[in-house]
């Protein structure tokens, strides 16, 4: 909430604070406690559904309805995607998301300007929602994916330490992308049912599977920590591999490039430069708090 253009943090009626404001029923402010950046901050990049830094004064998504190709910036309100101004945009046709903001404050955002290849909201004039909170579908017969403008992470080669934490769905039980992310020497990249395995690779070189296709929503933590990698699914932590990866060098959330389409949906995806794995369990209970998973 802003007065005039300074933020509101604190609202007090005589001594009682005031914790939510809301405009009839509709909640339009709520007193703004630490949010996942807040408390785990310098990622490289973070893509979300949901506010996850207080200090970023950006948007969430860039939509374009289906009636007339019009696209719209829709931001957060109370943290959460702001779903009465989507669907006021929208209508009663389907929106598509051309753009996904990054909240880390480094201007890397994903987007998908082939309208056949966007992403879906709102389906016939309802948000899309898995498990109660709004999602992105992608549906794999339209290649649907989003492309990182630029490499989120400087190129180390072998000493590199990053970590990837994202929420999904998988829907299918073919060979599919959830994330590709590479430039010519790193690759980190999440693959559901590689050879009957959720495998999660990175270097260009080494695997950390998981072991069998997984379905249903998930957290998936992704941990690259030189020479080795973690890979944990709704906090269960997979076995290791060292199987030879090539380097497909894509930028892509929900494919590979193009190839390998994701078919489910895709909620949260946050990058780190950085070695997590300390901070692992907490960044999982903070995102599982918001999404209740397991």
């Amino acid at each position: 909430m802003k007065l005039g253009a300074n933020d509101v943090s604190g609202v007090k009626i005589g001594s009682t604070d005031v914790n939510k404001v809301y405009l009839g029923s509709n909640l339009v402010w709520e007193a703004g406690g630490a949010l996942l950046l807040d408390d785990y901050p310098n990622a490289a990049a973070a893509y979300s559904l949901r506010k996850l830094r207080n200090a970023y004064a950006g948007d969430a998504i860039k939509v374009r309805r289906s009636s007339d190709n019009t696209e719209q910036d829709i931001g957060f309100l109370a943290n959460e995607l702001d779903t009465s101004s989507l669907l006021t945009f929208v209508g009663s046709g389907d929106g598509f998301v051309s753009t996904w903001y990054d909240q880390s404050g480094n201007g890397i955002n994903s987007t998908q300007g082939s309208a056949s290849k966007q992403p879906i909201i709102v389906s016939s004039g309802v948000v899309n929602t898995l498990n109660g909170k709004p999602t992105m579908q992608f549906i794999s017969a339209f290649v649907m994916d989003l492309n990182l403008t630029q490499y989120p992470f400087t190129s180390g080669g072998s000493a590199t330490e990053k970590s990837i934490f994202a929420v999904s769905e998988n829907n299918a039980t073919v060979n599919q992308n959830l994330y590709n992310i590479a430039d010519t020497r790193d690759i980190y990249a999440l693959t559901y049912n590689r050879s009957g395995n959720n495998t999660y690779a990175f270097l260009g070189a080494n695997y950390g599977i998981i072991g069998g296709n997984i379905t249903g929503q998930n957290i998936i933590s992704s941990l690259a920590i030189s020479p080795s990698s973690e890979t944990f699914n709704n906090t269960v932590e997979g076995t290791s591999s060292n199987l030879v990866r090539a380097n497909f060098s894509s930028l892509s959330i929900g494919s590979r490039g193009g190839s390998f389409p994701m078919d489910g949906n895709i909620q949260e995806m946050v990058m780190y430069p950085s070695d997590q794995s300390t901070n692992r369990t907490a960044i999982e209970t903070n995102i599982n708090d918001h999404y209740t998973i397991y």
